[in-house]
């Protein structure tokens, strides 16, 4: 499993330096290069790669929507570092690129990313139909009616006037949403009916949302809140269990029963015993 997923995270690197390296504006490249080069987990591509090779993608369509999602993932961190919003000196035990760059670089370079990623899907040899269905998915996910949504609920929280199922629309918009739209993606590159389509979107979404669950619950003695210090630690850590019961139960229903998608649940659940 460790050689497949860095196999795929190198040949994904490959194709992001190819493409920055075609950047005319010196100070531009730099920076894309500083804050995406070095890499975290890849979480979403990982994602998303996986399942489109269970229903048969060709890996050549893979990689671009892999790498678009990369970058809109990317261009999440950099504005929510930025002093505005979190405020985060350090990502990835660098400095984060508004301390590197300064401001003004870091919000156009998380704007390159983004506006880039599309450019990324609309170059890529993948059928029309299917591409649309790709775009609409991304989009969808990560504009204002899923991750900037989850996001600027997230800048307006009132701690006196919210309650648990606010709190868990602005966990699943936040990151969720985006965790979702890369299995789908994955999905809709390969060759998937219906019914199968409805498995993957249902584990996508019961992962998304586990995954930040477990995340807000590294960040409750942080005094911040989230849904995890709004439910109590050991209810956060229940209900992170029954969201991934619920997406084991939609891999075994597909016939799933090694693989990323497995892992990522595995990974979760690690997170989980640290806390």
């Amino acid at each position: 499993m460790k050689t497949t997923t860095k196999n795929r995270s190198e040949k994904l690197n490959l194709f992001i330096k190819d493409r920055i390296a075609a950047v005319s504006q010196n100070k531009l490249r730099e920076a894309m290069q500083y804050v995406i080069l070095p890499g975290g987990k890849r979480l979403r591509p990982q994602l998303c790669w996986e399942t489109a090779l269970l229903f048969d993608a060709d890996e050549e369509k893979i990689v671009p929507v892999a790498a678009a999602i990369e970058y809109i993932h990317t261009y999440s961190l950099i504005h929510d570092d930025l002093p505005s919003m979190d405020n985060d000196d350090t990502r990835r035990g660098m400095p984060s690129l508004h301390k590197k760059f300064g401001e003004a670089v870091a919000i156009l370079t998380g704007d390159a990313f983004l506006t880039d990623a599309f450019y990324i899907l609309a170059n890529s040899r993948i059928e029309t139909d299917a591409l649309k269905n790709i775009a609409l998915t991304i989009a969808a996910a990560a504009g204002s009616g899923g991750m900037i949504d989850g996001q600027i609920s997230d800048v307006l929280i009132d701690k006196y006037d919210i309650g648990e199922e606010q709190l868990i629309k602005i966990a699943r918009k936040k990151t969720g949403e985006l965790i979702r739209a890369s299995v789908l993606s994955g999905a809709l590159i390969g060759h998937i009916d219906e019914i199968k389509l409805e498995l993957i979107n249902r584990y996508g979404s019961a992962v998304g949302l586990a995954y930040q669950i477990s995340d807000d619950i590294k960040d409750i003695k942080q005094d911040r809140l989230n849904i995890a210090s709004f439910m109590g630690k050991k209810r956060a850590i229940e209900q992170t269990e029954e969201l991934l019961k619920k997406a084991e139960d939609c891999l075994r229903k597909l016939k799933i029963e090694n693989g990323f998608l497995i892992r990522f649940t595995e990974l979760i659940r690690i997170r989980l015993e640290e806390q």
